[in-house]
């Protein structure tokens, strides 16, 4: 299991493809999520088989909603990670998880982050 911030980062770093390491962003729930917890984001719905970091991976952070993006489940133990595809950000008025920023490419600037 990671120990940090910065080894979360680096694990979840990677699972990106090329293109999210040159113009994306990461975000990760602030701890591990449940096994058998059951998640519904925007017509999105995932199934936590095992204790799991969250992180939803923003492909265009500059663009505006709707657009290509997708949620990973990474096994605490193994590094193991599902993707689940979607087209819309978790981040909703009165949402139950704390989000943080994991990662960002160099050239995506501050300014079109989502602010936590």
């Amino acid at each position: 299991m990671p120990r940090s911030s910065e080894e979360l980062a680096s694990l979840v770093k990677g699972h990106l493809t090329a293109s999210e390491v040159a113009g994306g962003a990461a975000y990760a729930v602030d701890g591990p999520v449940a096994a058998g917890t059951q998640l519904a984001f925007p017509k999105v719905q995932i199934a936590v088989p095992w204790e799991a970091w969250l992180v939803f991976v923003d492909r265009d952070p500059a663009a505006n909603w709707s657009h290509s993006c997708r949620y990973l489940l990474v096994h605490c133990e193994t590094g193991e990670a599902r993707s689940f595809e979607a087209q819309l950000p978790p981040f909703r008025p009165g949402g139950t998880l704390r989000w943080r920023l994991l990662f960002k490419a160099p050239g995506v600037p501050d300014g079109v982050l989502r602010a936590i």
